[in-house]
């Protein structure tokens, strides 16, 4: 037995397919071996050329997904940095106030 590789009529990989050793190779079929490695391989003028790209090969990792908890958390605490930020500005403002700054 042999593994011989099967393509489809526009050369796209299909899958392995065993056939005996002395047997004829099948129609869309080679025996020559997959690039490795091997994402989307096409069988192109005789031999096996790698069509994926560079974003198929390298896939971007999926956005961190946080929980509700954690969502809540953040929120928090971008409400206690605006509560800082008011509260010192109201204290700059009575400071203004009391210090005569109006005329």
């Amino acid at each position: 037995m042999k593994q011989v590789f099967k393509y489809d009529s526009n050369g796209n990989y299909v899958e392995p397919v065993l056939i005996e050793a002395d047997a004829p190779l099948p129609k869309n079929c080679t025996d020559k071996p997959l690039p490795q490695p091997c994402w989307k391989p096409v069988f192109k003028n005789g031999a096996w050329v790698e069509t994926a790209t560079e974003s198929e090969r390298n896939p971007s990792p999926p956005p961190i997904e946080l929980s509700p908890t954690e969502i809540l958390q953040a929120e928090n605490d971008d409400l206690k940095r605006q509560m800082a930020q008011l509260n010192a500005d109201f204290s700059a403002f009575m400071d203004y106030i009391f210090s005569g700054g109006v005329a």
